[in-house]
């Protein structure tokens, strides 16, 4: 175990194996001259101590994994404030806000629980890494919609044709994350009050406590894909297809890469438009078809309505730009 000391120059091995797609890590120590085993047990203890949930356990894991790899890549030898200053600067150049963020906290809450063990915390009055949430992905025209709507139901053909139209329009319709359809099961379609509705599990959700409402847009092709597939025994409600994948959970990669095909043969060929666009597309048709803010919140099931307001900001922002009261104003036909 850890043995506590006042000095804080002490350095991370980490010697990583494959086991089930996860990193298995043995971290060891070395204080001064001596060196100082840190069994896998007690970093099993950290991941037992915070109460979360699975999902933001393996997430933590992934951070800190990345951490140690960085820490030997870089054969760092001080683990002090400066070292984690460089470490998030790392982050901030080599992945998405989000993702740098995400790694950052897993690695954040380790030295947390370190440093109730005595250790001193180099993460300690480190801020976070700043998001920002305006415009990083943007949402397809009515126009885009509509081609890629005429593309995928004149060529609807194979089982696989019939599943990705269902999975456009839910996004598209609904604003689904690609995580939610991930999670869906065929026994989630449900009537309420007469109406169709999905069962879903949310983003930092532990049980599908959401519904989303069906219209006939979305509720038509997803239940032609399902009579397509006709009475198999697959739990999911979106399979995959493959001959040694065939009724496997669809996976979120599997979603965003048939989506970027989708956009990809219609033209739409960017790095602002992924599946993810989708469910900013979702959002932001609901507003600008007369969605008050709290509608929109409801459907795009955000915690903080200041989120949905970021919608309703780029709109307002394009539709009534200021720049246009400039370029009417140096109008030399306007001003004569």
């Amino acid at each position: 175990m850890l043995t506590s000391g006042t000095d804080n120059r002490y350095w991370w091995r980490a010697i990583i194996r494959k086991r089930d797609y996860m990193n298995e890590l043995i971290l060891v120590r070395n204080e001064i001259a001596t060196n100082n085993n840190v069994s896998i047990e007690l970093l099993e203890d950290f991941y037992k101590s915070i109460d979360v949930d699975e999902i933001t356990i393996r997430t933590y894991r992934k951070g800190i994994d990345n951490f140690l790899k960085w820490y030997k890549d870089n054969a760092i030898t001080q683990l002090d404030k400066k070292t984690m200053l460089s470490y998030k600067e790392y982050l901030k150049q080599t992945y998405k806000p989000t993702t740098a963020t995400t790694y950052l906290s897993g690695v954040r809450n380790l030295f947390k629980f370190l440093e109730e063990l005595g250790y001193p915390n180099p993460m300690k009055n480190i801020k976070g890494i700043k998001i920002d949430r305006e415009f990083r992905k943007q949402p397809l025209t009515r126009e885009q919609v509509f081609k890629i709507d005429d593309d995928k139901q004149s060529n609807l053909n194979s089982l696989q044709d019939y599943r990705d139209y269902a999975i456009f329009n839910l996004l598209i319709r609904n604003g689904l994350r690609e995580i939610e359809l991930f999670r869906a099961n065929k026994d989630d379609l449900i009537q309420t009050n007469g109406r169709y509705a999905l069962k879903i599990m949310g983003k930092g959700k532990t049980d599908k406590t959401q519904i989303t409402i069906l219209e006939d847009g979305a509720l038509i092709p997803l239940l032609k894909y399902l009579d397509k597939r006709g009475q198999d025994t697959y739990d999911p409600l979106f399979i995959g297809l493959a001959s040694n994948k065939y009724g496997t959970r669809l996976t979120t990669k599997s979603i965003s890469r048939l989506i970027k095909t989708m956009l990809k043969d219609n033209g739409y060929i960017s790095k602002d438009l992924t599946a993810h666009s989708l469910r900013h597309t979702a959002i932001t048709f609901a507003l600008k078809g007369g969605a008050s803010l709290q509608d929109a919140k409801e459907l795009a099931r955000h915690s903080d309505i200041n989120t949905t307001l970021i919608y309703s900001h780029n709109i307002d922002r394009v539709e009534n730009a200021p720049e246009q009261y400039i370029e009417k104003y140096l109008d030399r036909k306007d001003n004569k």
